[in-house]
C-alpha cells in the first residue's frame, strides 16, 4: 500500500537566527557590554531585513489579488446630467479590505494642514506588515476654491478625501482609473476665470477695470488672482493708451 503523504499549510515565522546562538555564548562566557551590545544589533539588523522581505513579498501577492475597483459613485453638473463617476475611498477600502486581512495588511491613516504661503492638505497613510514592517505614504494637496456647487467646508473635506483616496492607493499600488472631484473643481475655475477675463476685456474705462479688479480681489484667492493679473494689465494699458489718443485727438482739434 502506498502511504498518503500529507501537506500542511503552516505560517511562515521568523527563521531561528543563528546569531541568537552567538548571544547565549556571549552571555555564558561574560563578555563585555559592548560585544553583546553589538550582538544584539546585528539581531536586531537581520529579523528587520527579514520582516521587510516578508513586506515585500506579501505586497507582491497583495498587489496580484487586488479585484478590479468599481467606480460606484457619480457626480452630475447642474443640469442633472453625469459629468463622471468614480471609486470613493470606503469604497476602495470595501472592496480590497479581505484582501488586505488575506496578506496580514493593516493600516492607519493621518491628516495634516500645512500653512505655508497656500493651504495643502496632507494625507498619511502608514501600513503594517503582521512580521513587523512598515512603511508610511504621503500625498500633499492644494486646498481647492470655493464654487458655486461646493462651500468653503465642503472644499477643505473633498481635498481631504482626494489626498486620503491617493495615498492609500498610493501605499497598496492600487490603480483605479477613477475620475476626480477635482475635475470638476478645475472645470468650475475655469468658468469663474472666464467670466473674469469678460469682465476685464469689456470695461471702457480705467475706473470700471477698477470696479473689476476690486470684485476679483474680493472673490478670488491670490494665487488664482495671479491667472488675471496679465489680462488686467493689458487691459489697462489699451485703456490708458485709447486715452491718452482721446486727448491728443481733442487737443488736435481744438487748435484747428
Amino acid at each position: 500500500m502506498k502511504k498518503e503523504t500529507k501537506i500542511q499549510k503552516t505560517e511562515t515565522k521568523a527563521p531561528a537566527f543563528n546569531i541568537e546562538t552567538l548571544i547565549n555564548r556571549a552571555v555564558e562566557q561574560n563578555l563585555s557590554v559592548e560585544s553583546l551590545s553589538k550582538l544584539l544589533d546585528m539581531r536586531k539588523t537581520l529579523k528587520d531585513e527579514w520582516a521587510k522581505e516578508q513586506f515585500n513579498n506579501a505586497l507582491a501577492s497583495l498587489q496580484g489579488e487586488i479585484p478590479t475597483i468599481e467606480k460606484t459613485k457619480s457626480v452630475k453638473t447642474k443640469s442633472g446630467v453625469v459629468a463622471y463617476r468614480y471609486a470613493p475611498i470606503e469604497s476602495i477600502i470595501n472592496q480590497v479590505k479581505p484582501t488586505l486581512q488575506k496578506y496580514g495588511f493593516s493600516y492607519s491613516t493621518n491628516m495634516e494642514i500645512i500653512e505655508n504661503g497656500t493651504t495643502k492638505i496632507k494625507a498619511i497613510v502608514k501600513v503594517t506588515h503582521k512580521a513587523g514592517h512598515s512603511e508610511v505614504t504621503e500625498m500633499t494637496v492644494p486646498l481647492g476654491n470655493k464654487t458655486d456647487i461646493m462651500s468653503n467646508t465642503q472644499v477643505v473635506a473633498a481635498a481631504q478625501t482626494f489626498a486620503k483616496r491617493y495615498a492609500f492607493c498610493n501605499a497598496f499600488g492600487i490603480l483605479t482609473g477613477d475620475e476626480d472631484t477635482d475635475a470638476i473643481q478645475q472645470k468650475e475655475i475655469k468658468e469663474i476665470e472666464n467670466k473674469y477675463i469678460q469682465s476685464i476685456n469689456g470695461a471702457k474705462t480705467l475706473d470700471a477695470l477698477a470696479k473689476v479688479g476690486a470684485e476679483i480681489k474680493k472673490n478670488i484667492k491670490p494665487d488664482f488672482a495671479e491667472s488675471l493679473r496679465n489680462h488686467y494689465a493689458r487691459r489697462k494699458a489699451e485703456i490708458e493708451e485709447a486715452e491718452v489718443e482721446d486727448i491728443n485727438a481733442k487737443a488736435a482739434e481744438a487748435l484747428k
